[in-house]
């Protein structure tokens, strides 16, 4: 239901393609690191009519590059945050989609160490990958007021390879939606089985993968932002997040 949302006149909602020549002046971006860059956008063409923007981490070891909004999402709200993107390569790099608690230029990553899980976040879900953890492997995380939910470890969520690791230059959908105190995470892609590859946009978007509702993982009416993060995990090692369309949205009055 949350996710059909987004086109009801009842909700608030942030939708970007990324269609124009500069990016949107609403979001805040930060980098750490030499060589790293902040969002950058790639204007749609004749060819390609989806623009797409891009944020890369650099050359030094831990180096990064973040987006948000503003502190404005709520459980209480039932906020939804939903992102199409994918990784140049899936060595070496750590990428976080969802919701946190501090805006872009605060904190190096809502998530800290991803086994444990521990956070630098106060309040925040996200699907989290990172080569630096035991599993290398999307998986999904919460902290509500300081206390961290179980971490969901999927070991399959519908890729053509049959794992629950992304895939280096093939695009996926991630979704953390929030309903209340509860957050639900949702993967997608455009498949095609028979000739194992992905991101065909002609065949449509297929969901591969919905935890179902997960309680303890948000605080409901701490606020929060949307939220992309990618990090080197190694030196002379840069690492290119792309963003083929990035949306969030929320119920104007709380539920």
């Amino acid at each position: 239901r949350q996710f059909l949302e987004h086109i009801s006149y009842d909700t608030v909602k942030w939708d970007d393609d990324f269609l124009g020549d500069t990016t949107h002046g609403g979001y805040q971006t930060a980098v750490n690191g030499a060589a790293a860059v902040a969002l950058a956008i790639t204007a749609p063409t004749a060819a390609v009519r989806s623009g797409t923007a891009t944020m890369e981490t650099g050359t030094d070891d831990n180096g990064y590059s973040n987006m948000s909004l503003g502190l404005h999402y709520y459980g209480v709200n039932f906020a939804v945050m939903a992102a199409i993107i994918r990784m140049d390569a899936i060595t070496s790099v750590k990428v976080e989609c969802g919701f946190t608690d501090v805006t872009s230029g605060t904190d190096a990553g809502a998530v800290n160490a991803l086994d444990t899980p521990t956070f630098t976040a106060t309040d925040a879900a996200v699907w989290c990958f990172d080569t630096d953890a035991t599993l290398d492997r999307w998986q999904a995380v919460g902290v509500a007021n300081g206390t961290a939910a179980t971490a969901l470890q999927p070991t399959v969520i519908g890729n053509f390879d049959g794992d629950a690791a992304p895939n280096a230059a093939i695009y996926e959908l991630l979704v953390v939606m929030l309903q209340d105190g509860s957050a639900r995470f949702l993967r997608g892609d455009m498949s095609d089985p028979a000739l194992g590859t992905e991101a065909d946009f002609s065949r449509g978007l297929e969901i591969t993968y919905d935890s179902n509702w997960q309680s303890g993982f948000i605080t409901s009416t701490v606020a929060l932002t949307p939220w992309l993060f990618v990090q080197a995990r190694a030196g002379a090692t840069n690492r290119i997040l792309t963003i083929d369309r990035f949306m969030a949205w929320q119920r104007r009055n709380n539920s």
